[in-house]
Parts: structure tokens; C-alpha cells; sequence
């Protein structure tokens, strides 16, 4: 048995495998690469296994900044584009917020805030 992964376009890793030869030879017609990645960490630009490399983003009180462009922001699941690297946040609930900052091929970032009631 030998590992074995899957890419797209953009150099995500879309599926993983361990194949034996004659599964992977069964399966050749999918572009499968031999190796064993981790596709929340690695990514394959230009046939070479990488790191997914960290964000710079950050939060300030209620405002994201250093946001990779362009950029999707996650709060509590529901996705904002971002196309300018800051994103001031306002909430009309009490609680707390789970921020995810989401940008190919970074890896995600994430933070949780509280809307403290006033």
C-alpha cells in the first residue's frame, strides 16, 4: 500500500488515498501524485508538496486588519467577502462571535469576540 493524493487547479488537495499498485494503476487516469500529505497543511503549486503558509491577520477590538486580499470572513458560519484587508465588525446581538478569516492558500485564521451587553 502507497499514499497517494489528489489536486485541483489551484493546487488543493482534494482527496487522499492508500492504494495498493493495482488500485492505483485502476485509478491512474486521475492525475493521482505519490505522497503523504495533510491537505489542512499542504498545498501543490507547481508539482511541489508545500506548506500552506501562515496569515498576518489581525484583530483590534472590533476591527480586522492585515487581511490577506481577497479574502472570505466567517462570523458564526455566515461568509463576507473582504477586498480591501480591513474589516470593521458591529454586532446587534449580545454574545460571542467566532471569526474565521479564510483566504486560498493561506491557512485559515480565527478568533472568537464578545459583544458584551452595554
Amino acid at each position: 500500500m502507497k499514499d497517494y493524493f489528489e489536486v485541483d487547479g489551484d493546487g488543493r488537495i482534494v482527496c487522499t488515498y492508500r492504494l495498493t499498485d493495482e488500485a492505483f494503476h485502476a485509478n491512474q487516469h486521475k492525475g493521482l501524485h505519490l505522497g503523504q500529505v495533510d491537505s489542512s497543511k499542504h498545498y501543490y503549486p507547481r508539482g511541489i508538496v508545500r506548506d500552506r503558509p501562515a496569515q498576518a491577520s489581525t484583530l483590534k477590538g472590533t476591527t480586522l486588519s492585515d487581511l490577506p486580499v481577497p479574502c472570505t470572513v466567517l462570523i458564526n458560519g455566515t461568509p463576507y467577502k473582504v477586498d480591501d484587508g480591513t474589516a470593521e465588525l458591529s454586532f446587534s446581538q449580545v454574545g460571542n462571535y467566532h471569526i474565521v478569516v479564510r483566504a486560498w492558500p493561506y491557512l485559515d485564521m480565527e478568533f472568537d469576540i464578545e459583544n458584551p451587553a452595554s
